[in-house]
């Protein structure tokens, strides 16, 4: 069973090696407006690079609004690397080594390999909305590798939030 992070309440404290050096820690994001935390599948998926590659070549328009970008993965530090040369992501924070457990405690879905390129355990694809206060602002999680949001979609719904001043949605407990 995961669990469901609720919009509104505090984002978990997250600290993890970071490629290239130093570390990921959301203690430590420090926006103008917000984070967006990326978690993506892993080396092997080649829509993750298609995605963190379109975020990339919006990174000015993020940074005009205050918005920081990070990206997360299951993989190990090699794979991490390799990724960030080979996606061309050295604009982008990009942590490495998220523990399983810790994932299935954000509510993110695991997968297990299907074919040789996959690690044996790894992380589907979400985005986390983090205000700089370190509040959950709203989040979206994948259950398989498709349908993600762009980077477009992304810049809309956080110039809208801050235009409007809009609150978080979905924060109604159960």
């Amino acid at each position: 069973m995961t669990n469901h992070l609720i919009p509104g309440q505090p984002f978990p404290q997250l600290d993890l090696p970071r490629a290239g050096g130093g570390r990921v820690n959301t203690g430590e994001f420090s926006p103008g407006f917000m984070t967006l935390l990326n978690v993506y599948r892993g080396l092997h998926c080649p829509r993750c690079a298609r995605q963190l590659g379109d975020i990339v070549a919006h990174k000015a328009r993020f940074d005009a609004i205050g918005v920081e970008v990070v990206s997360i993965s299951t993989d190990p530090r090699d794979r991490a690397e390799k990724a960030v040369a080979d996606w061309g992501l050295g604009g982008m924070a990009v942590g490495y080594d998220l523990p399983i457990a810790t994932a299935r405690s954000l509510g993110l879905n695991i997968s297990q390999t299907i074919r040789e390129a996959e690690p044996a355990l790894f992380v589907e694809a979400a985005v986390f909305l983090i205000r700089r206060d370190g509040v959950l602002w709203g989040s979206s999680i994948n259950t398989f590798p498709f349908l993600r949001p762009t980077a477009e979609q992304l810049l809309d719904a956080f110039e809208m939030a801050k235009q409007r001043n809009y609150p978080p949605r979905g924060d109604v407990a159960a």
